[in-house]
């Protein structure tokens, strides 16, 4: 059995087979693996990522309208924290998101979100003077 052999794409990923014979790209507009072609028999694949190389962070003040939380467009994975003094709960969700239908976060709960575009992201709460903190991984 060959040894694993490491096939850097670009910094957001690579594979890892025991077939030098894989032949893959990285979609830089969907960061989708591609395959193009396998020749013999491979045991192991395995995909990964990088280590990040950037990051992007702030705060954003949610009240009862929505707010987009980031205008960032490219990234691997964003955190969305609540503020631990909050006194309401924040809802998080495309635009559009309400009470009813977001995804709540209580004061000082946090959700790891893996998305490539976080712009998408809103928040909304039932009540003025919120606050949610964000770190995004690019």
């Amino acid at each position: 059995m060959a040894e694993p052999k490491d096939l850097k794409l670009d910094r957001r990923a690579y594979i890892i087979g025991s077939d030098s014979g894989v032949a893959a790209d990285v979609d830089s507009s969907t960061k989708a693996l591609l395959v193009k072609e396998v020749t013999g028999a491979v045991e192991t694949v395995k995909i990964s990522r990088y280590t990040t190389t950037d990051i992007f962070h702030g705060q954003v003040d949610v009240g009862t309208s929505e707010v987009q939380l980031t205008t960032e467009t490219d990234c691997l994975s964003i955190t969305i924290k609540a503020d631990d003094d909050n006194t309401d709960d924040v809802y998080i969700g495309k635009s559009g998101v309400t009470t009813s239908n977001g995804f709540r976060l209580r004061p000082g709960q946090a959700i790891t979100i893996y998305i490539s575009n976080p712009s998408i992201l809103y928040a909304i709460s039932g009540s003025t003077g919120q606050k949610v903190h964000i770190l995004g991984e690019k």
